[in-house]
């Protein structure tokens, strides 16, 4: 990531988790509640990372560690500081090539495989708090969006971060995406991967707690944990035309029940197909 002439690196508190794989997706899911966006699995846990010193990240990982041992995981919890550099480094050892679907790859930005000819390449730039591809939910909007989009769509990316999804629309056909994220943080590595991917015309982010969209969409995407998710749909109520698609990801499989109410009550969206992957659901609604 670009620096500024002069400006020293964030430091960030990571945090390295070992504990056993029953217990990964539950862990990784609260630390990202506790505002860590990010995690990387390792062969033996997950690291994640909290911003600020010690002292403003003391409460999380106070929190975290409370959580892990309440519910017996028997988990090994450390932490040290890191300057967001060191933690983007970090990803290398992690990030591989990954194949999504039938045709879509994730391809971090230093590697070069050898992909039969009708892949269809997402190429990745890793930052500190936004998504690689590398998460379940994400990678079920990517299905998703693979089965549904048809070509010249107008798309709306609901936390859009990386911009991963909006890319793996653009390039699957659609015409143009919006992005809309609340963290100012995220335009930095939004645009580099918009440019690695060389979809730049075709994608704008915009930053902002409450979205100000001036037409309707032909397809919404949002994959956020469920508590964001709750808190930001209802924003978006007539975002996306009658008709249209809304895909969504975020919410753990044992929760179903309670975000398919919070559908029913609060959204003209009707869920025709709900796929899991792990511990996570995703779900492809039709506006009504």
């Amino acid at each position: 990531m670009t620096k500024q002439q002069g400006k020293e690196p964030a430091v960030w508190q990571l945090v390295n988790v070992v504990i056993k794989p029953k217990w990964l997706e539950l862990a990784i899911d609260f630390a990202i509640g506790l505002g860590s966006s990010a995690a990387v699995e390792t062969p033996s846990g997950f690291q994640v990372a909290f911003p600020g010193a010690e002292s403003d990240a003391a409460e999380a990982l106070g929190a975290l560690k409370s959580y892990l041992l309440g519910i017996g995981t028997g988990a090994e919890v450390s932490t040290m500081p890191v300057v967001e550099r060191d933690w983007n480094a970090n990803w290398k050892a992690f990030f591989k090539p990954t194949q999504i679907g039938d045709r879509l790859w994730v391809i971090p930005e230093w590697e070069n495989p050898d992909l039969l000819g009708d892949a269809i390449v997402i190429r990745i730039r890793p930052a500190m708090a936004f998504g690689t591809g590398t998460h379940e939910t994400t990678q079920l909007c990517m299905e998703f969006l693979e089965t549904v989009m048809k070509g010249g769509e107008s798309v709306l990316d609901i936390g859009a971060g990386s911009g991963i999804l909006g890319i793996t629309a653009l390039k699957l056909g659609a015409q143009s995406v919006l992005g809309v994220e609340i963290d100012a943080a995220a335009a930095e590595n939004f645009h580099e991967n918009a440019e690695l991917n060389g979809v730049s015309d075709g994608i704008t982010l915009q930053i902002t707690p409450e979205p100000m969209l001036d037409s309707v969409f032909e397809v919404g995407v949002a994959n956020m944990i469920q508590s964001r998710l709750e808190a930001a749909l209802p924003y978006y109520h007539d975002a996306v035309k009658p008709g249209g698609t809304v895909i969504l990801s975020g919410v753990l499989a044992k929760d179903d029940t309670s975000f398919r109410a919070f559908l029913d009550e609060k959204l003209p969206w009707r869920i025709v197909d709900a796929r899991t992957k792990n511990e996570w659901i995703g779900y492809q609604c039709i506006v009504e």
